[in-house]
Parts: structure tokens; C-alpha cells; sequence
């Protein structure tokens, strides 16, 4: 289809080795906000270098991992770290 969207393809392929986890609402935190993701009940953690074709963080003090889990009864996936 595209150059991106097999990028994209690529990358879903490669959580999906590691999780069939299926989130509901996706969570960017930014700048502060890390702690927030103590609350979440967590089912799996994958960091941006295990996701083929998935930027790293480079940035100090970033985690650079998705979070899969809940946040209540809803099912989340927490983007920790910038990329």
C-alpha cells in the first residue's frame, strides 16, 4: 500500500508476537506524567528497540516502552517515552 503503512504493518506484527492484548484507548504521556502509569494494571510491557521497525527514545530519562494493561475496566495501552 504505502511505504508508512508497511512500516506501521511491520510494527503490529511484531507486538503481536509478544501480546494479543487489545486496547481500547491509547495513552501518550507526556513530560511529568510517567507516574501515571504505576496505576495501571499491567498484562504486558514492550520496548520501542524489541518492536521491529519502531523508533527508540533518545531522550534521557525516557522509558521508550508500551504499556498494555487497565486502567479501571478499560483496557489501555500507555506510550511511555517519547520516540
Amino acid at each position: 500500500m504505502g511505504e508508512i503503512f508497511d512500516r506501521v504493518e511491520q510494527c503490529v506484527e511484531s507486538v503481536r508476537t509478544v501480546t494479543d492484548f487489545v486496547p481500547k484507548v491509547a495513552i501518550v504521556l507526556g513530560s511529568g506524567l510517567g507516574d501515571y502509569a504505576k496505576q495501571i494494571s499491567v498484562v504486558s510491557e514492550i520496548p520501542y528497540s524489541e518492536i521491529a521497525g519502531f523508533p527508540v527514545s533518545t531522550v534521557p530519562g525516557h522509558d521508550g516502552r508500551f504499556i498494555f494493561g487497565r486502567t479501571g475496566d478499560v483496557p489501555v495501552v500507555c506510550m511511555k517515552g517519547r520516540v
